[in-house]
């Protein structure tokens, strides 16, 4: 590690030591990481990565960390983070090339200013670049592939650039998940121009609907499941039919769209979660669940393993696992020393099997 940090010195690549996990995580999660790297340029970033395997050092890239939960049973070693690289230009053929590091609410607003629509619904979306097109992030029908026409990334120690079509995006994935890929920029176009007016009033109600519906006071990942239907109806498919015929009732008594109009200004599920446990005779970990969604987990200093073994504890409880997928990621590579053994295999094979491997 000294040696890396030697060479870093030599670059003027700048770097954080020894950083807190559990105040420097989005979902504060995590104990330590040795060493967090900012480059500020890409020949930077390819620099980092030539000295990293040059003295042998694992690292991963964590932009926000508003994806990732991280073990407090190990010390990580290294982490990249490319939030200085950050420029966002419309080039001579009139795309507009972010890089990895620019957030995508700042992306939206250029989007904005310039009058182009399509970006609408990603507005406060709180990561970055680089891990939403890794994700294919979406949202309110948006997603952020729709215009790329081609991302800059660094493979095998080199740049290159991949087509839309060669990043094979999906539901929320890409071939960038894979981890053999560094994305450094993305290249948009094919963008629609619109009225700032109409672009800005929908962006206020996306804003408005994701505020009001999402959990903010407390750390969290946004959904932990990217699912093809409601997580309370796909809780209830695999009961009786009596059972379903109440659930439905119940459902629409209590959430209809004139209790949702009431209830506009403080929505939550929490009420519908707990008549589904009733209902189902579940042990949920209620510490664990938000109010505002029973697809978001909350954090108040809980183990990284007690999160887990809450999404585990949903998982199984789907029958059909084809319309549930992780979309929080367990951070269990770049590991430079294992403190607690037992717990930390615990974590991993949980993710393991929530990720069906």
């Amino acid at each position: 590690m000294e040696k890396l940090i030697s060479l870093l010195f030599e670059e003027k690549i700048a770097f954080e030591k020894d950083v807190n996990l559990a105040s420097y995580t989005y979902s504060k999660t995590g104990k330590k990481v040795k060493l967090i790297v900012y480059p500020a340029t890409i020949l930077q970033v390819e620099r980092f990565v030539h000295i990293a395997k040059k003295v042998g050092i694992q690292w991963k890239v964590i932009g926000n960390t508003t994806n990732l939960l991280f073990s407090d049973a190990v010390v990580y070693s290294c982490f990249l983070n490319l939030k200085k690289i950050r420029s966002i230009k419309i080039d001579t053929k009139n795309r507009i090339v972010a890089e990895a590091g620019v957030d995508i609410s700042e992306l939206s607003r250029f989007f904005l200013y310039k009058e182009y629509k399509g970006f609408e619904g990603l507005e406060g979306i709180p990561g970055n670049l680089g891990g939403a097109i890794t994700m294919n992030a979406g949202a309110y029908g948006y997603n952020i592939s729709d215009y790329v026409e081609s991302c800059q990334v660094l493979h095998n120690g080199h740049v290159k650039k991949l087509s839309k079509a060669e990043l094979c995006f999906g539901k929320r994935s890409s071939i960038l998940l894979g981890g053999n890929y560094l994305l450094l920029s993305t290249t948009f176009s094919g963008l629609e121009k619109g009225e700032a007016e109409g672009i800005e009033k929908r962006m206020r109600v996306f804003h408005a609907a994701r505020h009001s519906y999402q959990e903010f006071n407390y750390p969290n990942l946004g959904s932990i499941f990217c699912l093809d239907d409601k997580l309370h109806n796909l809780l209830m498919e695999n009961t009786s039919l009596l059972t379903k015929i109440k659930y439905k009732f119940y459902n629409y008594l209590f959430y209809n769209r004139f209790s949702k109009m009431l209830n506009r200004k403080d929505p939550t599920d929490f009420g519908l979660t707990c008549y589904v446990t009733k209902c189902r005779k579940l042990s949920l970990d209620f510490d664990v669940i938000s109010r505002r969604n029973l697809n978001t987990f909350i954090n108040v200093g809980y183990s990284t393993l007690k999160i887990l073994q809450h999404f585990n504890s949903i998982y199984q409880l789907v029958d059909k696992k084809d319309k549930i997928k992780i979309e929080n990621e367990f951070v269990y590579k770049a590991i430079l020393e294992v403190n607690e053994t037992a717990q930390f295999e615990q974590e991993q094979a949980i993710y393991i099997e929530l990720t069906n491997g």
